[in-house]
């Protein structure tokens, strides 16, 4: 096997977002709030039963919106009994025979899942590509890093799909040290900051 072809690319995240603070509360229900195209009303239960998963996902899905307006469908789209209405989706923009394809390839490959995101682009949304998003959390110390194992797996759907796969990692960073050191803000003595 060559060398994987996955573009990969960075995007960053103010760290508090992912504080318990903001995510999954108000966060999630701002942001389902805002991009209904985007998070479901499942999407939003499941954020708030697993607080400690999805955030780089949904960050990944709106910036994506916000990049080129693509839409993004957030994980587990390929299961019609769990969610039909993604898997709607799903099968609107794979037929029978490459959905087939897919699922043999998951399961050539140890049952993976398929890549987090199915992205959908403007302007007509019927051409499909994924989006595999990565990330470290503050909050579980865990560094999701692409495996071995996924990159064959994404390999694989690239050689006999022909399907586009990119990875996206959301980099968290605090804003204010950020601003701090480009000389952008100045930290008052009461922790305040000032534009400078």
């Amino acid at each position: 096997m060559g060398a994987i072809d996955i573009q990969e690319a960075t995007i960053y995240a103010e760290q508090l977002l992912r504080s318990p603070a903001w995510w999954p509360a108000p966060l999630a229900d701002q942001w389902c709030s805002l991009y209904p195209a985007l998070f479901s009303e499942h999407d939003l239960e499941m954020a708030h039963k697993q607080p400690r998963n999805h955030f780089f996902e949904w960050f990944a899905a709106i910036h994506l919106f916000q990049c080129d307006r693509s839409v993004a469908l957030v994980e587990k789209y390929a299961y019609p009994i769990a969610h039909p209405e993604k898997f709607a989706v799903y099968a609107s923009v794979f037929s029978d025979v490459e959905r087939r394809k897919l699922d043999a390839i998951r399961k050539e490959f140890g049952n993976k899942q398929l890549p987090d995101l199915l992205v959908l682009e403007p302007p007509d949304y019927r051409r499909p590509y994924f989006v595999e998003v990565k990330g470290t959390d503050p909050v579980t110390k865990h560094r999701d890093e692409l495996t071995q194992s996924q990159k064959a797996c994404f390999q694989a759907i690239r050689d006999r799909l022909d399907i586009r796969i990119d990875v996206l990692r959301v980099v968290l960073v605090d804003l204010k040290e950020v601003g701090r050191h480009a000389g952008i803000l100045e930290i008052d003595g009461d922790g305040s900051y000032d534009v400078g």
